[in-house]
């Protein structure tokens, strides 16, 4: 048994499973035994004459048998391990045995997804990788470079230049922190083609190159290894360097992790029950044992609730809770530790009011009130929505920010001053409804809101009236295929009233290419009728009719109103549905995925002013406002470094940390899938050195070469000399 294990530390091979195959070698061995079984003796003559003869070379004759047994044998033998693609390396130190004649350029690559931090005997994957960086770095020989990578979805590059203190890598490696994302191997192999050429014209003293990859073979990263992109990319690095992929993964067979967290509805006012959903996944193969989920408010748990969830399995836990104080709150879902600790949490950045403020503009008395009836239909004691009616001078008077929405209902003209003060409010994250009526000059909105402005909200131009005179049942809205959200609830309402009540008169809009503007309703003429777009960090809902029936079409007799939509029951529920979409685009500013931007605004700030932003890995670091045209007087900032996930806050110098803007940064939970990469599948370029056991202390790997050309060889050799020496042997007999 000590041959055999000897053999598969100096031979590891490609394709175990052909290795069943050299069961074939004893066949020989069988037949060899079959020829001598014992015949029936029968005394002969001259038996005893022939028996003299044979015993003088009964020895020479049994070794040259012997001697051909072992060369048939030993022909199968090494054409079965051939087939199976043998690796050949010798074991040595771990530094010698990925270079040893100095001058080597190493490159070390470390996963820096959040998979790495799977835990397995209290030591998770990423610190493995660290102990063997580090013992890479100390057997190495003087005069050896070294490069440090992070591995990421952006690939992080820690050390760039080849640095040749042992001493300063060493501090390099220990530092490393782990990333809440995962990793993508492109932008990597992309990275490590540009430091290769960096160091190949500053450092040409390092002639050897080792890119040294340590990873847990996480199928979410390395699945890309199929891509020709990435095979292109390894095969332009193998022509200057050597692979060698070390292995630090092994099976995870346990692991819940949440993968998301929102509340069922956007409209949440202080004194309000509100249902959050907790989405759950058990990605491990086992199922769970009682678990639990946390339902975390402020930092405080409120609630706690069982469930149960199958392996390979997902199920979702909802929770009620009612906040009782306006402002910032931060809402988190936890589950009780794992070994893979970072998916167990996810936080929901939510800023909670008295009540939802919305402004309207009526350019003409009435034409808001069907509007502030469907925001706010029951009267309660606390009021979920104020509306403010109010006329259309108030654009300028009104400080907009104060208000989630604003609603343009028949305004006559928009001036170039009220057009950058809407796109101020719009593109700092508010929202804009603008319904269209009898008083409206087009004109006015294409020159200063249209998409051609230099302040552009509105979706579309706005173009002629069209009137449906002479048709008594006018024109009916149609949701197509009701893929647009605010279109979507009435998927099941095909009865209602919003497609049974006619409009006479509506502004033909004209569309643009712009391929963020969505079209919600359009009339069965195919003429659209309602149409959204995204603008800044708001977003705005152009209708192309009126918002009351006090607009009136006097080209008909007799006169008609532009529309009976505001007057259906269905208007109120519309207004439910586009009030939450338009609430949400702020919820969805404070709650990001790692990696992505956090932005921001405040008003009356001097632009250049510090933001400080306190991260959850204990640092804190400083950004700054700054001033864009299209926002105005709003100072805007952003942040990009959001590698680990948690809660975020933002402060100015004269607010307070409490007084701050709160932002929620979650993990992706695609990488929490720790099914492992099948390594017979890697390229050929990577040559795996070992694969980590939970038990290893020192670890004694080499760079394996293919050798199944020479085994072959071999093959053909033996055949040769077996041929001859049956030839001679069968002569002499």
């Amino acid at each position: 048994m000590l041959e055999f294990a000897i053999l598969f530390g100096i031979w590891p091979f490609v394709s175990t499973g052909l290795l069943w195959w050299g069961l074939a070698a004893s066949a020989p061995l069988a037949i060899h035994l079959w020829n001598r079984r014992k015949y029936d003796r029968e005394n002969w003559a001259a038996m005893p004459f022939l028996l003299t003869a044979m015993r003088k070379n009964s020895r020479r004759i049994r070794m040259e048998q012997l001697l051909l047994l072992a060369i048939r044998t030993l022909i199968l033998l090494i054409f079965v391990a051939a087939i199976a693609n043998p690796m050949i390396s010798f074991f040595s130190s771990f530094g010698t045995s990925l270079g040893t004649k100095g001058h080597t350029h190493y490159m070390l690559v470390l996963d820096g997804s959040y998979s790495m931090n799977y835990r397995q005997d209290e030591q998770s994957r990423f610190e493995t990788a660290q102990e063997l960086a580090l013992q890479l770095v100390d057997n190495s020989q003087q005069g050896d470079g070294f490069t440090l990578l992070l591995m990421a979805n952006k690939p992080h590059v820690v050390i760039a230049e080849p640095a040749f203190d042992p001493a300063d890598v060493r501090e390099e490696i220990y530092n490393l922190q782990l990333h809440h994302a995962g990793a993508r191997l492109q932008p990597t192999l992309n990275e490590i083609s540009r430091l290769l050429t960096q160091t190949t014209i500053h450092q040409p003293r390092l002639t050897e190159t080792k890119l040294c990859f340590f990873s847990d073979l996480c199928q979410t990263t390395w699945e890309s290894t199929s891509e020709a992109e990435v095979r292109h990319l390894l095969e332009n690095l193998a022509t200057n360097a050597e692979f060698i992929l070390l292995d630090v993964g092994q099976a995870a067979d346990n692991n819940l992790a949440i993968t998301s967290l929102f509340p069922t509805e956007s409209l949440i006012t202080v004194g309000r029950p509100i249902s959050w959903e907790v989405g759950i996944n058990n990605v491990g193969t086992q199922n769970s044992v009682n678990p639990s989920v946390g339902f975390f408010v402020d930092g405080k748990r409120v609630q706690a609730q069982a469930f149960e969830v199958d392996a390979k399995s997902s199920t979702s836990v909802r929770f009620r809770h009612k906040f009782i104080s306006a402002g910032e709150h931060m809402v988190e879902a936890r589950l009780s530790e794992d070994p893979l600790n970072i998916d167990n949490h996810r936080w929901f950045s939510l800023p909670v009011r008295e009540s939802v403020r919305v402004l309207c503009i009526a350019g003409k008395p009435g034409s808001a009130d069907n509007v502030a009836f469907a925001l706010e239909p029951f009267e309660h004691e606390l009021q979920r929505v104020q509306c403010e009616i109010v006329s259309e001078t108030a654009i300028m008077e009104k400080e907009l920010p104060d208000y989630d929405a604003v609603v343009l209902c028949n305004v006559g003209r928009i001036s170039r001053e009220e057009a950058t003060v809407l796109s101020d409010f719009v593109h700092a994250g508010g929202g804009l409804v603008v319904f269209l009526g009898d008083q409206v000059q087009a004109e006015s909105y294409n020159q200063y809101l249209g998409p051609d402005s230099q302040t552009p909200i509105l979706p579309t131009q706005i173009g002629d009236i069209i009137s449906t005179s002479g048709n008594d049942f006018g024109v009916h809205l149609e949701a197509g295929n009701f893929s647009h959200p605010l279109a979507a609830p009435f998927r099941e309402v095909p009865g209602s009233g919003l497609f049974t009540i006619p409009s006479y008169c509506y502004f033909k809009l004209i569309p643009n290419n712009d391929v963020q503007d969505r079209v919600a309703f359009s009339f069965q003429n195919q003429d659209i009728a309602v149409i959204e777009s995204f603008r800044g960090r708001g977003r705005c809902f152009l209708f192309a009719t009126a918002a009351s029936i006090i607009s009136i079409d006097n080209s008909q007799s007799p006169a008609m109103p532009w529309t009976a939509l505001p007057t259906v029951k269905d208007f109120v529920s519309l207004w439910q549905e586009m009030l939450s979409l338009l609430l949400s685009e702020r919820y969805q500013e404070r709650n990001v995925l790692v990696g992505e931007r956090l932005e921001g605004n405040e008003r009356g700030a001097t632009p250049g002013t510090s933001i400080t932003i306190h991260a959850p890995d204990s640092r804190t670091r400083r950004t700054h406002q700054r001033s864009l045209q299209e926002v105005g007087s709003n100072a805007e900032w952003s942040y990009e470094n959001t590698f680990w996930s948690g809660q975020y806050n933002a402060t100015t110098p004269d607010k307070s940390p409490t007084d701050s803007g709160i932002y929620a940064v979650n993990i992706d939970p695609t990488e929490s899938d720790l099914r492992r990469f099948d390594a017979n599948l890697l390229p050929h370029q990577f040559q795996r050195g070992f694969q980590h056991t939970p038990n290893t202390q020192s670890l004694n790997v080499a760079s394996p070469k293919p050798i199944f050309r020479e085994l072959l060889g071999c093959v053909f050799i033996l055949l040769l000399t077996e041929s001859i020496l049956a030839c001679r042997f069968g002569s002499r007999a």
